[in-house]
């Protein structure tokens, strides 16, 4: 079995002194992604709406509490939670909460 083990000579020593960077490419690809990544985000921010994503919105397209048309119902409820034809906004949360 220990025949069959054969490393490197130049192992013999320790590691290899004569080393190079291998993933260039892949660093700068990771680098520019996560310089447009921060770009999208400043972006977003300044010309976007950011809080329309932290609003419930009902199977009509209405943001709960964000129009006047549905100022007084800031709530949104699911009666059962996987059919989303059943969205309705509501004025105050539901007792049994």
């Amino acid at each position: 079995m220990a025949d069959e083990l054969k490393f490197p000579e130049e192992l013999g020593n320790g590691p290899i002194q004569k080393r190079w960077i291998t993933d260039v490419f892949c660093g700068i690809m990771f680098w520019i992604a996560m310089f447009a990544f921060v770009v999208a985000v400043v972006y977003g921010f300044n010309g976007g709406q950011p809080r329309n994503l932290f609003i419930g919105w009902d199977a009509d397209a209405n943001g709960c509490g964000y129009s006047a048309n549905t100022k007084d119902y800031p709530f949104l409820y699911w009666p059962s939670p996987p059919n989303t034809d059943m969205l309705e906004q509501l004025r105050q949360s539901p007792p049994n909460f």
